[in-house]
């Protein structure tokens, strides 16, 4: 096992505090240069984010493991999930992961909400719990307005 002194231990501290200040300047989460948008002639200030993608997991049960602020999920049937969302003009696709090797899915996406149907090989429906991605594409439901080239995000 390696042993440093105080001193050594202080050093890299400092050191990982300049390397997060530095990136922190770069991270996805702060202002982003984007390049003006002009259309037709027309400067416009504001645009939308193009794609955003959203995480959920939900138990066996249809218990909430994860889901975004705002969004639910109802259990119509053994293994049968709406996931409710309210993007009612969104554009989107989902990709579901059961939590089991042998379950099989069917997503439909439906307006302000997806269903997932689960089943086994001999297409019985059964409770699963999964995890999905939700991207979607030209979110209008996200506004992004832009000032002299930087983004800021409302």
């Amino acid at each position: 096992m390696l042993e440093m002194n105080p001193q050594q231990v202080q050093q890299i501290q400092q050191m990982i505090q300049q390397a997060i200040a530095k990136n922190a300047q770069h991270s996805a989460f702060n202002l982003t240069r984007i390049p003006r948008h002009i259309h037709n002639d027309i400067d416009s200030p504001a645009i939308y984010q193009p794609v955003k993608t959203y995480i959920g997991s939900i138990g066996l049960n249809g218990d909430i493991v994860i889901l975004p602020i705002g969004w639910s999920v109802t259990v119509n049937g053994t293994g049968d999930y709406t996931v409710t969302h309210g993007l009612t003009d969104a554009v989107y696709s989902v990709v579901v992961s059961p939590n089991f090797s042998d379950a099989l899915f069917q997503v439909s996406p439906l307006q302000g909400s997806f269903g997932v149907t689960m089943f086994n090989r001999l297409n019985i429906s059964q409770d699963t719990a999964f995890t999905f991605l939700m991207t979607v594409i030209n979110n209008k439901n996200f506004k992004t307005t832009q000032y002299g080239g930087i983004q800021a995000n409302q």
